[in-house]
């Protein structure tokens, strides 16, 4: 994955310096924890910087850079792919051994909505891009066929409804005040 932004630095501008590897493996502790905990507890970033020789201040300040926050944010999101990956599995071992009926209703539900969900994004046509669509007419040249007009103006008159009763509007009189 680069640590570089797409976009060149202008005149002026500073490029961001790439990420150390030792703040990589701190920001990987922070998401991941330590590979050889069972418990796979993710770190603070203090606790995460000592792990990786980097004083606390400094990691500090490498957290207020915009690719450091990036690339975090990247490793965030591999993680929550790689540990959703398994909820289709949970919801199968709650709806085939739940001694609860309503959780193993709920679980059906789950995942018969992750089905629709899953089929409505990935299917054809379904894709929306921004962007405009130009059509252009030019007389001479051969178009799309046009689809048939509709005669919005039936043979027979269709009546009116009949308008409500009118109304009495009066304004109300004001009691009169006394002091």
């Amino acid at each position: 994955m680069h640590d570089r932004p797409v976009t060149a630095a202008g005149q002026g501008q500073k490029r961001p310096q790439p990420i150390p590897a030792k703040v990589k493996d701190a920001l990987r502790l922070m998401v991941y924890g330590k590979l050889d905990d069972d418990e796979c507890k993710p770190l603070d970033f203090i606790a995460a910087a000592k792990e990786c020789d980097i004083k606390p201040d400094q990691m500090r300040r490498y957290l207020d850079r915009p690719n450091v926050r990036a690339f975090l944010m990247a490793e965030r999101r591999a993680f929550r792919a790689a540990i959703c990956a398994g909820n289709e599995a949970a919801l199968l071992d709650v709806r085939d051994n739940a001694k609860n009926g309503l959780a193993r209703i709920g679980a059906v539900r789950a995942l018969e909505g992750m089905e629709i969900a899953d089929a409505e994004v990935h299917a054809p046509g379904r894709q929306q891009l921004p962007g405009l669509t130009v059509v252009l007419n030019v007389p001479g040249l051969p178009s799309s066929p046009q689809p048939p007009a509709l005669d919005v103006m039936p043979d027979r008159t269709i009546p009116r409804p009949l308008s409500p009763a009118t109304l009495d509007v009066r304004a109300a009189s004001r009691p009169a005040h006394h002091d």
